[in-house]
């Protein structure tokens, strides 16, 4: 359905011949009539699952002749690991999209029918997050449905995987328009209840204020970092007298300062008498899920009296940071949540040399080298920045 939150966005694209155009969504569903594939390659939290999933509605709304389907590609590690020798159109009905031949039967003919007459689009989301053991065998699953023929496909992924994924897909990869000053004011007028003509004064205020203190950057018009700030000031007390000065650190700070009170609302003394260590709180608790996520095998560095399966689901869900996939597997509703939280704990360590361990080493020499913490460096970098304003 239409999400009553989304600011449709215009994509901008750089021609082989230098020139660049720009396009609004509704005409960039109509480039399918022409094009068979197309990549969304942009920042962290600049709206490219939003967007996608914009365009996955828009395109079923317009081609309801077509198979569509929106596929989150960090779901499904173990089915990418039997692409090697297989047709790919029976891989995708029957591994990604499981349509089993007897209890889907008609689904699966319908599907083997749009597929044979052209009329199957594919939109992956987050290339960037799935698993490096089966990185290969995504891009064998690309490689085969472009050369098939058969299909209209798009991809999205941060921009360090941009070079590879613009010579398999053979297209230049679109951008994401930031959102401008008016529509940040709008977001955060919808994402607020209870508005009045003094909120709309107060979000002109606060993005004016915000824009001054990143002059030169786009970081305030990225819908994560719109969402973040809706969430600091949701309540409407937050949003009266002067508007602090924020930087990109704070604001990830105060977004888990909001979240930690609501959770610590939410639990019960019994349920910290009982099986939680009362001296966490939810931003600690959260640091340790995100390096878990990223490594987990170095858990051990965070000397919790607790392992992360002691603690119920439900209870880590309450403050609507974490979520879970269709297996069950926490996530963070946001990536660049988690690697806020692997900085911070990096940058508590530096703080504090003497407390440095050979496991911290290890894990500060790969923060260092490896391509997948890469937004962590960036974050780390504004840590020292705003150390040095201190």
């Amino acid at each position: 359905g239409v999400n009553p939150n989304y600011t449709p966005r215009v994509l901008t694209r750089s021609s082989k011949n230098g020139t660049e155009i720009s396009v609004d969504e509704k005409k960039l569903i109509k480039r399918i009539d022409y094009e068979r594939t197309f990549l969304i390659s942009d920042l962290v939290g600049s709206g490219k699952t939003e967007t996608l999933k914009e365009l996955t509605r828009k395109l079923k709304e317009n081609y309801p002749n077509y198979w569509i389907s929106f596929l989150t590609l960090k779901d499904n590690k173990a089915d990418y690991l039997k692409v090697k020798n297989v047709e790919i159109k029976e891989f995708m009905s029957t591994t990604i999209l499981k349509l089993d031949p007897e209890k889907n039967f008609l689904e699966r003919s319908f599907f083997n029918f749009l597929y044979n007459q052209e009329r199957v689009i594919f939109l992956f989301d987050g290339f960037d997050e799935i698993n490096p053991d089966c990185k290969k065998q995504v891009l064998e699953i690309f490689e085969g449905l472009r050369k098939s023929k058969k299909v209209k496909m798009w991809v999205t992924s941060r921009q360090h995987l941009e070079d590879e994924l613009k010579k398999e897909l053979d297209t230049e990869p679109f951008k994401i328009v930031p959102l401008a000053k008016k529509q940040q004011v709008e977001f955060l007028m919808k994402s607020w209840s209870d508005v009045d003509i003094n909120d709309e004064v107060y979000a002109n205020k606060l993005v004016k204020t915000l824009s001054e203190c990143v002059k030169g950057s786009d970081f305030f018009g990225l819908p994560l970092q719109a969402f973040l700030l809706s969430q600091i000031f949701k309540e409407k007390h937050q949003r009266s007298g002067a508007v602090q000065k924020l930087t990109l650190v704070s604001v990830f700070t105060k977004f888990f300062e909001v979240k930690n009170a609501i959770w610590k609302n939410l639990m019960t003394w019994q349920d910290f008498n009982t099986v939680y260590d009362k001296s966490l709180n939810s931003m600690q608790i959260h640091e340790f899920i995100a390096l878990s996520l990223f490594n987990d095998d170095r858990k051990c560095m965070f000397n919790m009296s607790h392992n992360i399966k002691e603690w119920s689901l439900n209870d880590i869900q309450k403050c609507g940071v974490i979520t879970h996939d269709s297996g069950g597997k926490l996530r963070f509703v946001h990536q660049s949540l988690a690697e806020f939280l692997i900085a911070k704990f990096i940058f508590k360590f530096l703080s504090n040399l003497s407390e440095v361990t050979s496991e911290f080493a290890d894990l500060f020499l790969d923060m260092l080298c490896d391509n997948k913490y890469q937004v962590v460096r960036v974050f780390l970098n504004y840590m020292v920045i705003d150390l040095d304003m201190d």
